[in-house]
């Protein structure tokens, strides 16, 4: 679990918790993520998209095993 908040001082987001859990999954790892508070669903769909290009560059990359 850590915080986040962008470094902009007008940022309206604010400050925000993320959860990062991991279980074993038949043989797997799964992994669940949870960040919030949002102020609006417009400002949670673009944090959503921003970390969703991210876990799919990191899938990418173990999956070329590096």
């Amino acid at each position: 679990m850590f915080t986040f908040r962008w470094a902009e001082p007008d940022d309206e987001v604010g400050e925000t918790v993320v959860t990062i859990t991991f279980a074993g999954r038949d043989g797997k790892t799964e992994m669940t993520f949870h960040q919030a508070p949002f102020p609006n669903a417009a400002e949670r769909e673009g944090h959503r998209h921003g970390w969703q290009s991210g876990f799919e560059d990191l899938a990418a990359t173990l999956a070329e095993g590096r």
